[in-house]
């Protein structure tokens, strides 16, 4: 896999920063498959996982290709066969096209009751809807990322405080170490390299101006991602796309 697991659950109602519809489901959760067009793949898991995100990228031209064959009905297995063997995202080698097919595949299995929502925007939408909805499928999928779009960008949204500066993500490290014990093992390099990961989402998501910028752009939610956030109940998150229509 791309990312290194940190063995820290979400796994209560409790557990911080979780929206309503991340409460623990701990049966298996199938990798999104071929389904017919009336019928939505089955519900994945919806237990976010504190993980290492060192080696993650946004991935925006590899989602679209991955949500393009699933909507055609391509099995998950072959779509990562089809990685290796085909090169479907055009690499210069193969050495990690599988894992990266994987990473695809598990943001898309996070996304609930929007799946074939979210899907379909990021494989035929605008790039604006597309990078909204590639970084939501981000938030539903790293614990770190959800946090930080709640905590950090959300708030500076609804403040009206545009500005994003790296000591407001230092304190946001500081406060997750002190919350949650699957911190601990992490190193200062891993700390900086996730502080970048993070803003370099942000950038391709059209909510910073470039890596160095430390001021927030008051982007407009598309209302298709908007729908697809509400109809998984994560309303708690549409601050972090200047949507403060949370109610």
């Amino acid at each position: 896999m791309l990312v290194d697991e940190i063995t820290q659950h979400w796994l209560g109602e409790d557990a911080p920063g979780l929206a309503p519809s991340a409460t623990p489901d701990t049966s298996p959760a199938p990798a999104p498959s071929a389904a017919p067009d009336d019928t939505a793949p089955a519900a994945p898991t919806k237990v976010r996982t504190y993980r290492s995100i060192t080696r993650e990228q946004f991935l925006m031209r590899e989602m679209r290709i991955v949500a393009r064959l699933l909507i055609d009905g391509v099995p998950a297995d072959e779509i990562v066969q089809r990685a290796v063997q085909d090169n479907i995202f055009q690499y210069p080698t193969t050495t990690m096209t599988g894992n990266i097919a994987r990473t695809c595949l598990m943001r898309f299995d996070s996304l609930g009751a929007a799946y074939e929502q979210v899907t379909t925007l990021i494989a035929h939408g605008t790039p604006a809807q597309a990078a909204q909805a590639n970084l939501y499928a981000m938030a539903r999928t790293y614990a770190i990322v959800w946090e930080f779009l709640v905590r950090v960008v959300g708030w500076h949204y609804s403040t009206l405080d545009y500005s994003l500066t790296i000591p407001d993500i230092n304190v946001f490290f500081a406060d997750m170490q002190s919350e949650q014990p699957a911190f601990a093992s992490w190193s200062e390099s891993t700390f900086a390299k996730t502080r970048q990961v993070l803003r370099k989402s942000l950038v391709e998501s059209g909510q910073l101006e470039d890596s160095r910028s430390t001021k927030l752009i008051p982007v407009f939610l598309d209302p298709e991602v908007k729908s697809a956030i509400r109809l998984n109940g994560d309303n708690q998150i549409l601050p972090a796309f200047n949507c403060m229509e949370v109610a």
